[in-house]
């Protein structure tokens, strides 16, 4: 039997866009019709200016999230084109039947390189975050749009179909799932307090011996990005309330994931050290899939000043809620806080005053076994769409018959027209591109030579 390669592509852009893609490689080396090729794009700068814009200038960021028009995803595209590159080295490489993409920038690099190689393989772009999409992720150019789009929620999918004046027939529901870490995580442990125990035994050092298996624990994290800072305000806020009740203390213990912002994790450390109403903090520096699934299982509920897919689905299958979404990292979470409430997996609270009280609040039993039952819902109906993704993707190759675009995407004539004429301005831009690397590189070898020269005499 004729195996399929597929080269399943990602970038750093938050570490969903990864984890999405480990979970396609995952799902698909199960199955013998198809070998995979795992690619992650070892280029950071668009994770470290995603990482800047939400940080330090989210009024912008959300701005273009809700309002730009579908040229900026094309504008996108030229400000990374540094990435056609390596996309032309791996596609001519690994030549690929399939290529699956997790980041739009990504894939319409990809698809630029397709035409500078004259290889087109079949082409899958995934959207992660629930509910509607920004324009910002859709190019005009429909030479940069892929052949077949994959969602997880309806209005995602509307959304998409509407925006790209799209045949449905060429949209697929995809499934979202959790790492295996955090998948097998409680059945190495069993119960939250064999888990709390774990905890204790591994880290013995000084504050975290004083972490209790009988406490309530609270998970607290803001996602990737180093962006964990934003939880001082709720830190502060909770230490005063315990001010007022000191009891509270020796009933919940709060578990801070820095990631890797050291600065805010010795920072958490220094007041603890002084201040009584901070003794049941413990903030967490980097930790690998393993360690985080272990916090999670130990932990009853968490706050999040982020909510994306993955970390959504790593709290489900830790039984760690019902979640408490405070923040968003950027507005296109909105549609995930949205999608977290419609299937009762936990709260979107915006006030700071209702959010401590929701913390400090008795855990009511039945909340906690409905929580469980939606989960497991909802775990099983995605499961089953991953189950059923490898023969999904086997029948649009097999026979070998490619979509042609104007099948796929329904546009004006006028449209078309200046999609072709956009495609010939980036060719041309990107053999531009390739000439000043060129000429650079040749003269910095030149360079070398010649003072490689001067030293030897």
């Amino acid at each position: 039997m004729k195996k399929y390669k597929v080269l399943v592509a990602s970038l750093w852009a938050g570490s969903g866009h990864n984890s999405a893609g480990d979970l396609y490689a995952q799902v698909l080396n199960k199955d013998k019709r198809f070998e995979v090729v795992r690619f992650i794009s070892p280029t950071k700068y668009v994770d470290s200016h995603y990482s800047k814009l939400t940080k330090y200038l989210p009024f912008i960021y959300n701005y273009l999230v809700k309002h730009s028009p579908t040229l900026l995803s094309d504008a996108v595209t030229l400000y990374t084109f540094r990435l056609v590159d390596e996309c032309v080295d791996i596609l001519y490489r690994e030549k690929p039947d399939i290529l699956i993409g997790t980041h739009f920038s990504q894939l319409q690099c990809f698809k630029i390189a397709q035409w500078v190689l004259n290889s087109h393989p079949l082409t899958l772009e995934t959207f992660l975050d629930y509910g509607e999409k920004s324009a910002a992720e859709v190019p005009f150019n429909v030479y940069l749009r892929p052949d077949y789009t994959v969602t997880y929620d309806q209005i995602a999918y509307d959304w998409l179909i509407k925006k790209m004046q799209a045949n449905k027939k060429y949209f697929i529901f995809g499934g979202h799932r959790a790492r295996e870490e955090f998948r097998h995580v409680a059945l190495n442990y069993k119960s939250k307090s064999v888990a709390l125990q774990a905890l204790n035994e591994k880290y013995k050092n000084e504050p975290y011996d004083q972490i209790k298996p009988d406490k309530i624990s609270v998970l607290i994290t803001s996602g990737g990005g180093g962006t964990v800072q934003r939880t001082l305000k709720l830190l502060k806020k909770i230490a005063q309330v315990q001010k007022q009740n000191i009891d509270l203390i020796d009933k919940y213990q709060f578990f801070i994931i820095c990631g890797s912002n050291q600065g805010f994790l010795n920072k958490v450390l220094k007041i603890r050290s002084k201040k009584l109403s901070w003794q049941n903090f413990f903030p967490f520096g980097w930790l690998d899939a393993t360690d985080y699934a272990l916090i999670q299982y130990a932990s009853d509920f968490p706050v999040l000043y982020s909510i994306a897919p993955a970390t959504m689905h790593e709290l489900m299958e830790t039984r760690c809620g019902p979640m408490l979404v405070h923040k968003l990292r950027g507005a296109h979470e909105k549609g995930n806080a949205d999608f977290l409430v419609n299937n009762k997996l936990g709260k979107y609270i915006v006030r700071m005053d209702e959010l401590i009280a929701e913390i400090f609040k008795s855990r009511d039993p039945k909340k906690i076994e409905a929580f469980d039952k939606n989960v497991v819902k909802l775990l099983n109906e995605e499961d089953e769409r991953l189950e059923n993704f490898p023969d999904k993707l086997f029948s649009l190759i097999e026979p070998r018959t490619y979509p042609k675009i104007r099948d796929v995407y329904k546009v004006t004539f006028r449209h078309w027209i200046s999609s072709v004429l956009l495609m010939f301005l980036i060719l041309n831009l990107y053999n531009l591109f390739r000439f000043k690397n060129f000429i650079k590189h040749t003269y910095r070898r030149i360079k070398q030579r010649l003072r490689g020269k001067v030293e030897s005499k």
